[in-house]
């Protein structure tokens, strides 16, 4: 596997392929970060620093250019039967670049939403990583939709499935409603939406109310700030970012899940709820269509519409039956299309198939 090492879905994957008796080696651009890894597969990494991948320029691109004799090297000394990138404008590069083919590539999300934008040239250069690559997967049939629009090529549904004996529901532990989110504190999550939803409906509650925010960012002092303008800093915890082991067990403790995003490809926290019992509030954007169904496992609102979310959440927080039939529809949705061995078993088989 040529992927992230310090992504939760490569340790994820790789783990998952080691424990159904695939042997599993990843190769990562960037160290790993922290000094203990108790990770279940071989790695090795190709020297840079977490914060410097982190750098999307072109020219960061080109210096992947350098890693030729290493990378080379690695696949070599491990001599693998399959070759699987996971995000196409990184990862997918590095195999091109190494000559071994064929290839597997996956899609992620912004590498195929967002690189290709920036230019004509982005958009020839992913081109040729996607057209050399043997299978594509993406996680989503809207990703896949747009490969097929943009480039003509077919990409095999896998999706990023739920462990629902990991993540799986819990009694609760305290008096208060808990509206909870986990995602990174960027403004295309949709927070500031949120924080002026509930603003709007503070004074019309009943019921005790504490919002938990899990994720680390850019606009923390921000949204801060503006809890603090809103009269609403007393119902806000800002919790910073949380280790992936201990997501179940937070999941699992919410009430509610908050997902406004502007933009996504998928929307695995959105399953991750709903695998725990937990209903969602979510915008209507496209990309998260798939993981939910509307007025059964979740309730969608206008992306960005203030007035919109706020009616919403009020619904969802002043009835309890509401949001219990939700959490049990959405445990079964995810148990029934999202099974984490089935996506593995579906990705073991897709090996087989084209090796």
């Amino acid at each position: 596997m040529l992927s992230d090492i310090n992504s939760a879905h490569t340790v994820k994957w790789a783990s998952g392929l080691v424990s159904i008796g695939m042997e599993v080696k990843v190769i990562s651009i960037a160290k790993p970060i922290g000094s203990e890894n108790n990770f279940h597969f071989e790695y090795d990494t190709l020297g840079l620093n977490h914060s410097i991948t982190r750098k999307n320029s072109s020219l960061q691109k080109l210096k992947y250019l350098s890693f030729y004799f290493l990378l080379r090297k690695h696949i070599k000394h491990f001599q693998p039967d399959i070759v699987h990138a996971h995000y196409a404008s990184s990862y997918g590069f590095l195999s091109l670049i190494s000559l071994y083919r064929p290839y597997f590539l996956s899609v992620w999300g912004s590498d195929i939403m967002e690189f290709p934008k920036r230019s004509i040239i982005h958009k020839i250069f992913l081109q040729q990583i996607l057209k050399n690559a043997k299978v594509i997967f993406s996680t989503s049939h809207f990703m896949a939709d747009i490969i097929e629009k943009s480039y003509n090529l077919k990409a095999s549904v896998i999706p990023f499935g739920i462990d629902t004996e990991v993540f799986t529901p819990c009694k609760r532990t305290t008096d208060k409603l808990v509206i909870g989110s986990i995602k990174g504190l960027e403004e295309i999550y949709g927070l500031t939406t949120f924080f002026k939803a509930f603003a709007l409906i503070q004074n019309e509650l009943t019921i005790p109310i504490e919002i938990q925010i899990y994720g680390s960012g850019s606009q923390l002092n921000q949204y801060q700030n503006l809890c603090e303008e809103l009269k609403i800093d007393k119902y806000v915890k800002f919790n910073g970012r949380i280790d992936f082991s201990k997501v179940p067990v937070t999941m699992a403790s919410f009430d509610l899940l908050i997902n406004l995003s502007k933009r996504e490809s998928f929307g695995v926290s959105v399953l991750e709820a709903s695998s725990c019992g937990i209903p969602i509030l979510l915008s209507d954007i496209s990309g998260l269509k798939e993981v939910y169904i509307n007025g059964k496992t979740a309730i969608s609102c206008q992306v960005d519409n203030v007035f919109d979310t706020a009616e919403k959440l009020k619904k969802l927080i002043n009835n309890d039956a509401l949001r219990y039939e939700m959490g049990c529809a959405g445990r079964k949705f995810v148990q029934e299309s999202y099974e984490w061995i089935d996506c593995l078993k579906s990705l073991q088989l897709a090996y087989k198939d084209n090796t």
